[in-house]
């Protein structure tokens, strides 16, 4: 018997990545406000604060915009890559309009790849089969199968190679145990 094959879409395109100023905006952060400091550490306390309070403010809960708390969010994160990997010497204030995978880059930090809230919803809205065909892997799965599709014996194993259908949890992606198809 012959089974369709599933195509996966490809996945929704990252948007571009922001620049360091962009990010330091994103979070509260002025110029004026890291002139002033003498070192990186001053220059992260000054965005830590700026941060809390951009999030008392646009967080969810106290009333505030969904998409700019995520916004908020997302360029915290990639400014708190750029710190944990940065370099002596290294100034949030000194990087201006590089992107902040580009500042990584330069101190040997991780690339920011964060993908908006917006790629994840993309993503999850994808149809996805409640079905994978493979070939067993061991001779240690069970057949499973009921009724008139049942071709094996009672608490016999599907032998290493042969195709077996494995259905999966339509909320989660993994897979199910035996018995039929969610309906």
């Amino acid at each position: 018997q012959r089974f369709p094959l599933v195509h996966w879409s490809a996945a929704p395109s990252l948007p571009p990545m922001p620049t360091v100023n962009a990010s330091l905006a994103d979070v509260g952060v002025t110029p004026s406000m890291l002139a002033d400091c003498a070192d990186l550490d001053e220059e992260w306390a000054a965005i830590k604060r700026a941060y809390f309070k951009k999030v008392l403010k646009t967080h969810p809960d106290k009333g505030g915009d969904p998409a700019v708390f995520r916004k908020t969010q997302s360029a915290f994160e990639s400014l708190r890559s750029l710190y944990d990997g940065a370099s002596p010497g290294f100034y949030f204030a000194s990087c201006g309009d590089q992107t902040a995978g580009a500042a990584a880059a330069s101190v040997g930090g991780p690339a920011m790849d964060t993908p908006s809230w917006e790629f994840y919803a993309e993503a999850a809205a994808e149809a996805v089969p409640l079905y994978r065909v493979e070939r067993a892997k061991s001779g240690r799965s069970l057949c499973k199968a009921q009724g008139s599709a049942r071709h094996c014996g009672a608490e016999e194993c599907i032998a290493k190679d042969e195709l077996r259908v494995g259905w999966l949890d339509s909320e989660s992606g993994s897979p199910r145990g035996g018995g039929p198809p969610p309906r």
